[in-house]
């Protein structure tokens, strides 16, 4: 019964919520040359940090970066430690507004 009741609690812990969505995210094709391979390049989009979250803001940092995925982070989520070079993560705060943006 413990065992469950941990188990539980750890889960629930790892739920991740995506921002609002206003409009679908349809991601432009970028040469693999101009991406670097596909590898992530959060140092491009760090103009961003202190942006709202938005599905455009996502779009405009998996452009600038050049990552295939992307993955928001909210406020006191555990996260998984699976890196990634190809995934760019973007970390918020509890008013939605962007704190952290980085590859992995």
């Amino acid at each position: 019964m413990l065992r469950n009741l941990a188990l539980l609690l750890l889960l629930t812990g790892c739920t991740v919520k995506e921002p609002p969505k206003s409009s679908p995210i349809t991601v432009e094709q970028i040469p693999i040359e101009e991406a670097g391979g596909f590898l992530c390049n959060a140092q491009s989009s760090q103009s961003l940090i202190g942006k709202k979250v938005s599905t455009e803001i996502g779009q405009m940092i998996i452009n600038l970066s050049g990552a295939q995925k992307l993955r928001w982070i909210p406020p006191n989520t555990a996260i998984t430690r699976d890196l990634r070079n190809d995934r760019i993560n973007i970390h918020y705060n509890n008013d939605n507004i962007i704190e952290k943006i980085n590859c992995g």
